[in-house]
């Protein structure tokens, strides 16, 4: 991920570049103290993060990760504009992207994952960002790039949940699927890119894994009241199908996803919404 990272700040500022007088774009950065030096240029450091995994009980001595609530919240204060992009430093963006998240959002969506192509991992320079930008690359099932309002930061559910480790999407992506009202899951749009063509991560150390699969459990049990199965991306499939697909797919635990296909939890309003608004392109 450090030979990728100035590949992809690189691509957001030429992306930002193309965007200007069409929308506008901030690139802000949430860091911990000792790396504020190593911001890049043309991005804005939010205040240091003061919490990681080393203030967490059991965590101490393991890498030092950010809490995910405290990255968004960083980027809640930092502006008023209307919509967050939240995504992992390796993912490269197509000098189009901001244009074509201000389209979509233009069009009345206020929540949307956009899933990355994968590369080979021979280009680690940003002299190749174009040729980079210029493969088709792989499709990839997980989430990585989420677009959302900025007003659904104060009603999510996040519990302790650190990044870069395992349920940190899930979390995220459940908690855009429960309380968004027009969502949409662009899987075959080719805007972003990553460098290495793995599809399941290697497993963080053991107790970082399980803290997060601890706290994912308390934000999944905080947010029931807003969630649905009909909210969730494919549930347009007939029952044997859509649950197949969740199986098989790494963001959508089936334990949780067949909980609320039978599990009778209905939303805060008291109703379902099954079919209402979802479209996966």
């Amino acid at each position: 991920m450090a030979t990728t990272m100035p590949i992809t700040f690189e691509a957001m500022r030429r992306a930002k570049k193309e965007s200007e007088g069409i929308a506008e774009v901030r690139l802000l950065s949430a860091q911990f103290p000792e790396d504020r030096e190593i911001v890049p240029d043309e991005f804005e450091a939010a205040p240091d993060l003061l919490r990681s995994t080393h203030d967490v009980p059991g965590l101490a001595g393991g890498p030092k990760l950010p809490l995910l609530s405290d990255i968004l919240q960083r980027a809640y204060d930092a502006t008023n504009q209307g919509f967050i992009i939240f995504s992992n430093c390796d993912i490269i963006p197509r000098g189009d992207f901001y244009l074509k998240c201000a389209g979509w959002i233009a069009s009345g969506l206020d929540a949307f994952i956009i899933n990355r192509r994968r590369l080979p991992p021979d280009c680690d320079s940003p002299e190749h960002l174009l040729s980079i930008l210029a493969e088709s690359g792989l499709s990839h099932p997980g989430f990585d790039c989420f677009v959302f309002r900025r007003d659904l930061i104060p009603k999510m559910q996040l519990a302790g949940i650190v990044t870069g480790v395992p349920f940190s999407e899930i979390v995220l992506s459940q908690n855009l699927f429960a309380l968004s009202d027009q969502f949409r899951l662009f899987r075959k749009q080719f805007l972003t890119r990553h460098i290495g063509l793995e599809i399941f991560r290697k497993r963080s150390p053991e107790d970082c894994y399980k803290f997060n699969r601890t706290e994912y459990q308390k934000a999944m049990n905080s947010l029931s009241g807003e969630m649905d199965s009909g909210r969730l991306p494919f549930a347009h499939r007939i029952l044997p199908h859509r649950i197949l697909t969740w199986a098989l797919h790494p963001c959508f635990p089936v334990r949780l996803c067949l909980k609320l296909e039978f599990g009778n939890h209905p939303n805060s309003n008291g109703k379902s919404v099954r079919f209402n608004r979802l479209r996966i392109d």
